[in-house]
């Protein structure tokens, strides 16, 4: 499957054969488009949410703790700042860099 219907609309009658019929008429002529409705698309959306916040180093790229966060706010940090911080890929320099 290409494409996963998860949370609450999900669960419309006719959602899952309106997306596939509007996404195959938008898709490329012979590209197999397959769409997945869960038995339970709000549970499904949670599970995937768990299991992917237990990832190790989630925490640590994906969260503040209220202390950091309301320092970064008195120091003048408005969220777009505080959240592009987090999510920026971290590069690790040697300090043992020859000149």
């Amino acid at each position: 499957h290409n494409i996963l219907l998860v949370g609450g609309n999900a669960k419309m009658p006719g959602y899952k054969e309106r997306v596939e019929q509007e996404v195959r008429s938008l898709a490329p002529a012979g590209y197999d488009v397959r769409v997945f409705l869960p038995e339970e698309p709000i549970e499904y959306a949670w599970e995937g949410a768990r299991i992917c916040s237990n990832q190790p180093g989630f925490q640590e790229r994906h969260s503040v703790d209220r202390a950091t966060w309301d320092l970064m706010k008195k120091a003048g940090r408005d969220q777009h700042d505080i959240w592009s911080d987090k999510m920026q890929p971290r590069l690790h320099i040697s300090s043992a860099v020859s000149e």
